[in-house]
C-alpha cells in the first residue's frame, strides 16, 4: 500500500461514520413517526414507507438529509479516488 493512500483511506473512515451515523438517526426518526402514525409498537413496512414520505418532506430533517447526501457523495468519490490512484496489480 502506498503511504500517500492514507489520507484517502482516514477519510474513507471519517465519511463512512457519519453516514453510519446520519443513517441510524434517520432510521430512528422514521420509525418515531411510523410509531406515532400507528399507535403500534411495531409498525408494518408499508407504515414505514408512508412515515418516510413524512419524513423526507419534512423541513426539520433537511439537514440531516444534506449530510446524509454529502458523507455518501464522499465516500463514493473518495472510492474512485483509491480505485484511480491504487488499482490492483
Amino acid at each position: 500500500m502506498d503511504i500517500l493512500a492514507l489520507p484517502f483511506f482516514s477519510l474513507q473512515g471519517v465519511a463512512f461514520l457519519i453516514w453510519a451515523i446520519c443513517s441510524f438517526r434517520a432510521l430512528f426518526q422514521i420509525r418515531a413517526i411510523a410509531t406515532a402514525e400507528t399507535g403500534s409498537i411495531n409498525p408494518g413496512p408499508f407504515s414505514f414507507l408512508s412515515a418516510m414520505r413524512v419524513w423526507m418532506r419534512d423541513p426539520a430533517t433537511r439537514t440531516l438529509r444534506i449530510v446524509w447526501l454529502v458523507a455518501f457523495a464522499a465516500i463514493v468519490v473518495n472510492t474512485a479516488l483509491i480505485a484511480t490512484r491504487a488499482p490492483l496489480q
